[in-house]
């Protein structure tokens, strides 16, 4: 409908065949029925969750006067083999905290949770709360209620390159029920819930811009308006993450940290010129994330035909694969080694994957091998979004990016062209290694 109407604003005769107006109906009642039906499941997992974390962890929930708040994420990676907690976000930050005053881990486990859990359990000299174990069944039946019924207001004159998209704005929310995740929705009660029970003056999340980000600090401002909001943006910063930057019109409205921290001089650059954060809160500091990349060896040239493909957690990075499997499969001259996400393991993305990796003799998954050790065995490193393409330039690998064709680049390295090759889903890959494998090692 809205082409339709753009072609007719425009004086443009048009015929449309085969139009039938029920299937866009069936469409977008299939996929409520389908959200619907994600929520539901969504939120039994939370009680469930819930229940465990309430009961196995009571004792981690209790007063607190003057602590320090970090809110983080917990993989199953993120305990060593001596069962030490290693946050995989702050670094050694939280230790350094530790020595001024009481920290408390607020955490959101991405990894396996009953594994975690027993972890945590075990860890004497830390302070965690879950998400999980501050959240109410009254909570979680709300917020189900509230995203089935909520009604976003979308005017009928929302244009984009003059085109007026108001009725696909309206078609995706109504289709998608708004696209509210629960889980994050879910964040706001959980953190009122947290600065009940604890006197907290300082709180440190990630920065992203992302829903929960907003829910907790409104939660914040509401609960305990005189704590003071700190906000990391730990990682890179690509023109397609395009949350984090904030527009004139939306940029009073959003709750935002009371200062944001950015991994160095080039991400703090890149949000303030595409974005509008005021100049006074934000501000360059480290890379808390990285610090093992310093001590990461330069690794010599090899020529074994190992291409590592470096995935984000993220379900589009599907298409970098099949890109790479199409181009590979009866190329038996390289061998391609996936590094996966802890949030996306291999076996998720299978459903989307064109080929069956069991039958491909030179595909592998990388279990059981650091980072460092996959870089340095592969000739190149291939990614799409992924800030291991930093990791593999600092120990001198050539790196390929893989161009989707989105409109906003999710390459962290768009400013580069040293070191650096481009392909799209058009171009011979095989070529592009070549290339790559003529150069002389000088």
């Amino acid at each position: 409908p809205t082409f339709k109407d753009h072609l007719n604003e425009k004086s443009i005769s048009f015929k449309c065949l085969g139009y039938l107006p029920y299937r866009r109906i069936i469409k977008v009642v299939l996929g409520k029925v389908k959200k619907i039906a994600g929520i539901l499941k969504r939120s039994i997992v939370v009680y469930n969750r819930s229940l465990k974390s309430r009961f196995l962890l009571k004792n981690n929930i209790t007063s607190l006067k003057d602590c320090y708040v970090i809110k983080t994420f917990m993989y199953d990676h993120s305990f060593n083999k001596e069962g030490q907690y290693v946050d995989q976000f702050f670094g050694p930050l939280p230790e350094y905290l530790k020595d001024k005053k009481d920290v408390v881990f607020f955490v959101n486990v991405l990894g396996n949770f009953k594994n975690c859990i027993e972890k945590i359990k075990k860890d004497k000299s830390n302070r965690f709360i879950t998400i999980d174990c501050l959240i109410s069944l009254w909570d979680i039946l709300r917020n189900v209620l509230s995203i089935m019924f909520y009604k976003v207001n979308v005017s009928d004159d929302v244009k984009i390159f003059d085109c007026n998209v108001s009725k696909i704005i309206k078609y995706e929310l109504s289709r998608t029920l708004n696209d509210i995740q629960i889980y994050q929705a879910l964040h706001y009660e959980a953190t009122k819930e947290l600065f009940k029970k604890i006197a907290c003056k300082e709180l440190l999340l990630t920065y992203e811009s992302n829903a929960w980000e907003k829910a907790m600090i409104q939660a914040i401002r509401e609960e305990s308006p005189q704590a003071k909001v700190i906000g990391y943006q730990h990682t890179i910063v690509t023109l397609g993450t395009m949350n984090l930057f904030n527009s004139s019109i939306d940029k009073d409205i959003i709750p935002k940290p009371d200062r944001i921290f950015t991994v160095g001089e080039v991400t703090e650059r890149i949000l303030r010129h595409y974005g509008e954060l005021n100049g006074e809160m934000i501000e360059p500091s480290c890379a808390l994330r990285f610090k093992h990349i310093f001590s990461s060896p330069k690794s010599a040239r090899k020529k074994n035909g190992t291409i590592l493909l470096a995935l984000e957690g993220l379900p589009s990075i599907v298409q970098l694969v099949n890109y790479c499997f199409a181009e590979l499969k009866d190329n038996e001259e390289y061998q391609v080694l996936i590094r996966t996400h802890p949030v996306l393991p291999i076996d998720k993305l299978k459903p989307e994957l064109h080929h069956d990796i069991a039958k491909m003799n030179n595909v592998k998954v990388s279990k059981g091998t650091s980072l460092v050790e996959d870089i340095d065995n592969a000739d190149v490193v291939m990614y799409w979004g992924s800030t291991v393409c930093l990791e593999a330039l600092w120990m001198g690998k050539p790196v390929v990016h893989f161009d989707g064709g989105m409109m906003a680049s999710h390459d962290p390295l768009y400013e580069l062209n040293d070191y650096k090759w481009s392909v799209t889903k058009n171009d011979s890959l095989t070529s592009c290694i070549n290339e790559i494998r003529r150069l002389i090692d000088e």
